[in-house]
């Protein structure tokens, strides 16, 4: 399986995400995410949104992928926030999760939102998204438990997926967070043993 592009943002410098390792603002966005390092799931760095009512909207280009599989980490402070995480071709939003704003995790298939599962404030979940151009379905996972059905996209695609576009819509004293954009979920490196190799 492949993806679209891998991203942990541990080598950016804080402040704006913009500008660095190719993320963009969407056309009509100049809101601020944050590269930051005080609220993080791996390694030293992941972004986040908040204390304000502004839509906060960025992209990024990757390769495209007819077939693919992505895994992300998101976390709220509260659970009347939101985040969305849309998997696009181009200017068409193909597929969606959404930390959403009623304290569940859905995706939005254009008319409505399916239920994946309720969240917890304070809380990393950790959501895999699997696509496939056999019959141009999508599923997905959270926190490592069953698979979702496949289901009917968005919209299709063509010749594949190929950027991420990411919307948090945070409040006053209130954050969204986001961490580890990669193929499969984040696998901690375990420290070595003391012991001596003969």
């Amino acid at each position: 399986m492949a993806t679209i592009f891998e991203d942990d943002f541990n080598s950016y410098e804080n402040g704006d995400l913009v500008g660095q390792g190719g993320w963009l603002h969407r056309a009509y966005d100049t809101g601020v995410i944050d590269v930051q390092d005080s609220v993080v799931f791996e390694g030293a760095k992941a972004i986040s949104a908040g204390n304000t009512t502004k839509y906060e909207r960025v992209k990024k280009q990757g390769t495209a992928q007819a077939d693919g599989k992505i895994t992300v980490y998101m976390r709220h402070t509260h659970n009347d926030i939101k985040t969305i995480f849309q998997v696009m071709e181009g200017e068409t939003i193909c597929f969606n999760v959404y930390l959403h704003s009623d304290g569940n995790i859905t995706y939005y298939n254009g008319s409505f939102h399916t239920l994946l599962s309720g969240y917890q404030t304070d809380h990393w979940y950790c959501i895999e998204i699997e696509w496939r151009s056999s019959d141009h379905k999508v599923r997905y996972r959270i926190d490592g438990g069953d698979w979702s059905d496949w289901v009917n996209p968005w919209n299709t695609w063509s010749a594949g997926v190929d950027r991420i576009d990411v919307q948090m819509e945070p409040g006053v004293g209130k954050y969204c967070y986001l961490d580890y954009i990669a193929e499969n979920p984040y696998v901690p490196v375990k420290p070595r043993s003391h012991g001596y190799i003969f």
